[in-house]
């Protein structure tokens, strides 16, 4: 990574809603990444219930990660809410 912030958005309906990057690249090799969910583009839950939704919550964040030339073998921690 370089010694800019980059910022990458997934084009989720509440990025711009909301005013927030999906991930987000730090000086210094750090990259955040949040805001994933087993929503879908069009708004509408994830079908296949919770396992589903996780999944595409994963996918997601692994995507955005890609885009940062990143994978899931540079994740140092996850954190993760069920409801």
């Amino acid at each position: 990574m370089s010694g800019a912030v980059r910022r990458i958005s997934s084009g989720g309906p509440w990025e711009e809603r909301f005013g927030y990057a999906r991930a987000v690249a730090l000086p210094g090799g750090l990259a955040l990444v949040s805001g994933c969910t087993g929503i879908q583009a069009s708004g509408s839950l994830v079908a296949g219930g919770p396992y589903e939704q996780a999944r595409a919550a994963l996918a997601t964040a692994l995507d955005a990660l890609g885009r940062l030339g990143l994978s899931a073998a540079d994740v140092v921690r996850t954190r993760m809410y069920v409801v």
